[in-house]
């Protein structure tokens, strides 16, 4: 038995065995090569659905923006309305002090007094004309004052105009009330004469 050649049996083994991890190998280096290349596109769909979704926020967003600048332009056009609101209300609040105004100069304006200019600015009205007396300016003064719609009565200027006719110039500024009453004006002598 010592003539028994074992070599070339165990070179096939070894050859077999090179072959088997040959393949083994390249089978691994494929299937890695595989892996890798579903890992990559794996990875790539979820890149590619995150920028869908990216962008389909910033479509979103610019959307709202548009809405949000709409709504600014509402809110601007409606701050406008307001306003002007609010100056057609003060107006027509104030409609009706002109017409007190003069019904009441026409009712208690004695008629010692010649009234020369009527004006207002803000909530100040002021009067100006000329008397023969001083009881006829105080007389006008005091009944004015008492309009349920004005909140003081002041003298503000009295000069002798004239030495021969004796005449005498006067301003009266009136202050109205910030809430005007609805009730009729009422001094208390509208019927007193000029003493």
């Amino acid at each position: 038995m010592s003539k028994i050649n074992l070599l070339p049996w165990r070179e096939e083994l070894r050859k077999r065995n090179n072959y088997v991890l040959i393949f083994y190998a390249v089978i691994t280096v494929i299937a890695g090569i595989v892996i890798l290349i579903l890992i990559h596109l794996i990875l790539q769909s979820i890149i590619n659905q995150k920028t869908a979704d990216q962008d389909y926020l910033n479509q979103q967003l610019e959307a709202n923006r548009g809405l949000i600048k709409v709504v600014e332009d509402i809110d601007q056009k409606r701050s406008q309305l307001i306003s002007r609101v609010k100056i057609i209300q003060s107006l027509q609040k104030d409609r009706s002090l002109l017409v007190r105004l003069f019904d009441a100069l026409a009712k208690y304006t004695p008629d010692e007094i010649v009234l020369t200019e009527v004006s207002r600015s803000d909530n100040l009205i002021t009067l100006s004309g000329t008397s023969r007396s001083n009881s006829a300016i105080s007389f006008f003064m005091r009944n004015i004052g008492q309009l349920n719609w004005v909140e003081s009565a002041k003298l503000t200027n009295v000069q002798d105009q004239s030495k021969n006719n004796n005449l005498l110039s006067f301003s009266i500024t009136l202050t109205e009330k910030t809430d005007k009453p609805d009730k009729p004006d009422k001094p208390d002598n509208t019927n007193a004469k000029v003493p």
